[in-house]
């Protein structure tokens, strides 16, 4: 299994070429940019297949077949040349994020939660985010090197009280992704 097959959704690290400026990620016009998605590995939900709506599943860790799907993407994920990660609030991203990103997050570069990428539209327990406090207190995220260097402040205070019910229904205005979208160009 390459990398190739593990790219893919949103709900996982976003990764994009930027120009650092204080306090603004922003790339100059002329530059072109580049976003690179990579899904998360496999969670212990998915692993469970009919089991997966228990709530013991609640915002779940990867299964040890997604802890090696991310183990398996580190040395090419840390041969990209990227400015900034965002990964999405949910333990299986968050622990993707920190494995297969622990070579570009040990060079420095800043790993931002973001609310917008966040998986929706599905009441099963995995898909239920956790408050900051619980993820950081979390036995498998907080044994993973860097979870210190993760910088929540992008989620709300009330974060994740009614994170579902602040969503548009589709068609009617603006969506997450436009927020994402205008956040990273700025």
């Amino acid at each position: 299994e390459g990398p190739e097959k593990f790219l893919g959704a949103v709900d996982g690290l976003v990764v994009r070429r930027l120009q650092e400026r204080p306090g603004v990620y922003q790339a100059p016009v002329e530059q072109p940019q580049e976003l690179i998605l990579i899904r998360h590995g496999k969670s212990l939900a998915q692993e469970a297949k009919k089991q997966r709506t228990q709530p013991q599943y609640l915002d779940c860790a990867l299964a040890s077949e997604g802890r090696r799907q991310a183990e398996g993407i580190v040395d090419a994920v840390g041969r990209m040349e990227v400015d900034l990660i965002v990964v999405s609030p949910l333990a299986r991203a968050l622990e993707t994020c920190l494995v297969a990103g622990q070579q570009l997050i040990s060079r420095g570069v800043p790993v931002v939660v973001h609310p917008n990428i966040a998986e929706v539209g599905s009441a099963i327990p995995e898909n239920q985010p956790r408050k900051v406090g619980q993820l950081l207190r979390d036995k498998t995220l907080s044994r993973l090197p860097h979870l210190d260097r993760v910088d929540f402040s992008r989620l709300p205070g009330t974060w994740p009280d009614n994170h579902l019910q602040r969503l548009p229904k589709r068609g009617a205005g603006r969506q997450p992704t436009d927020d994402l979208v205008d956040w990273l160009r700025h």
